[in-house]
């Protein structure tokens, strides 16, 4: 049996975030289970988010897995000094460097006006906006998928898991989101 390459760290990782699913989906049995108006019940999604975060788990377990496989047995990799890292980062093209603080920026742009904004306004244009900033230009694929993301999200949410989005507290806003959900909303029984 071919000994495995993957470092401490690797392990780690996959252990920490292994912990982490193993722990939450363990305190989704404590959810409360009177709520009648959710048809698969209080913990329901977030059972099925961490049931996606166990299959990136293995995702990259085989990932990291496959890569040690390619490495050549005495190949390590090699790191680099803080003056080798100065002298990179002064190399850096200011279009990456812009990109990637909009990376973290535009989604923390999100989070603080979706409160006021709602999920239902804010998430279309945040998504567009985030895809124009990984690189698309082109007009009509920058739409179509940012209205793609915006259905999918909102009738996954909204009509099969039960969640209630922010509609948003600034006047109008609240208005539109409540207008959506209505819109989405599962005819009552007569």
């Amino acid at each position: 049996m071919r000994k495995s390459r993957l470092s401490p760290s690797q392990w780690g990782e996959i252990a920490i975030w292994t912990a982490i699913v193993v722990f939450f989906f363990w305190a989704t049995f404590s959810y409360d289970r009177g709520f009648d108006q959710f048809k698969y019940g209080t913990a329901a999604w977030p059972r099925a988010l961490l049931i996606l975060m166990a299959l990136a788990i293995v995702g990259q377990l085989s990932e990291y897995l496959s890569s040690a496989r390619h490495d050549e047995p005495g190949q390590h990799k090699q790191r680099s000094s803080l003056g080798e890292l100065l002298s990179r980062l002064r190399k850096l093209d200011r279009k990456l460097v812009a990109r990637t603080l909009g990376a973290f920026l535009i989604p923390l742009s999100y989070v603080l006006l979706l409160p006021g904004a709602g999920f239902y306004v804010l998430t279309p244009f945040f998504s567009a906006v985030y895809i124009v900033n990984a690189g698309e230009k082109r007009l009509w694929p920058v739409v179509l998928t940012s209205v793609g993301i915006y259905i999918v999200l909102t009738v996954v949410f909204t009509r099969f898991l039960y969640v209630s989005l922010p509609l948003g507290n600034w006047p109008g806003f609240h208005d539109i989101g409540a207008a959506i959900t209505d819109f989405l909303a599962p005819a009552a029984p007569k």
